[in-house]
């Protein structure tokens, strides 16, 4: 320790005598409250400024990830780009068009719900008069023979999707909505099942909850997708591409042969579209 100077003598000025105890303060404590004021505003200053730089970081890569999304090259081979039905023109000499009217579906409206079976028709036979006799006998009615009916065919649901083309293989559940959706492919209700007349309809998300759509525009028209349900597997075989708008559903209407109709939303991350895949039963 170094030895403490000698106290100057008191002049008898009590002014002098504090303006002396003051110089002999040492150097920090006189700036030690502006010293930690200073310290505490370069904290915040250097905080605002990572926050910032995270803040831009974070912006350009949505940016970069919406680019690209943007720039995703769709395969252009059987694909149709569809757009919105055009304005009605209230010209007084403007020909009359068909507008597509057709109203969402829903559970109160869709076709699969509210459709009746046709009655059929009875077709009444005449036996003609000029039947030869030997003939004749092979125009009467044969009994049915009792105790023998014609089994329906059972339909089962479908529990398993697979798209070789971009590695799906994920299982199927009854449902579109919300959570049906996540982490499976949803069977739209009272639309066909595998093997079966009728159009099957099929969702999943493409950027939420496993992604499993999100590669459907890169399935190439030709291409043979299985669907099962159960054990048994069915092949379609892909027919057709289209672009549309979220009303257009009249794609889930149903068709008189076995069909199926893989629906996603399109572009990646934007999903202000549809991406619709057709398909044929095969085999």
């Amino acid at each position: 320790m170094q030895p403490r100077p000698p106290a100057r003598p008191f002049s008898g000025d009590l002014a002098a005598l504090i303006k002396q105890r003051q110089q002999g303060l040492p150097a920090h404590k006189k700036v030690s409250r502006t010293s930690r004021q200073r310290r505490g505003w370069e904290k915040l200053l250097l905080l605002v400024e990572i926050a910032t730089v995270v803040i831009f970081l974070l912006i350009a890569g949505l940016s970069a990830r919406g680019w690209l999304a943007l720039r995703q090259r769709l395969p252009m081979d059987g694909v149709t780009m569809i757009d919105s039905p055009p304005k009605a023109d209230t010209r007084a000499d403007a020909a009359p068009q068909r507008l597509n009217t057709l109203p969402p579906i829903s559970w109160q409206n869709s076709p699969f719900l509210t459709e009746k079976p046709a009655e059929p028709k009875t077709v009444l036979q005449s036996q003609p008069l000029d039947t030869p006799e030997h003939l004749k006998r092979w125009l009467q009615p044969v009994p049915p023979v009792a105790g023998v009916a014609v089994p329906e065919p059972v339909v089962k649901a479908a529990t398993r999707v697979v798209i070789p083309s971009i590695g799906v293989d994920a299982p199927i559940g009854e449902g579109t909505d919300w959570e049906s959706l996540k982490f499976k492919v949803g069977h739209y209700p009272g639309t066909a099942n595998p093997g079966q007349r009728g159009n099957m309809v099929l969702a999943a998300h493409n950027d939420v909850f496993g992604e499993i759509f999100r590669y459907l525009p890169d399935v190439p028209v030709g291409e043979v997708i299985t669907i099962y349900a159960g054990d048994e597997a069915f092949g379609y075989k892909i027919t057709e591409r289209r672009i549309i708008t979220p009303d257009q559903v009249e794609v889930m209407l149903p068709t008189t042969g076995p069909t199926v109709t893989l629906i996603s939303c399109y572009p990646y991350l934007i999903d202000t579209h549809r991406i619709v895949l057709f398909g044929e039963l095969i085999g």
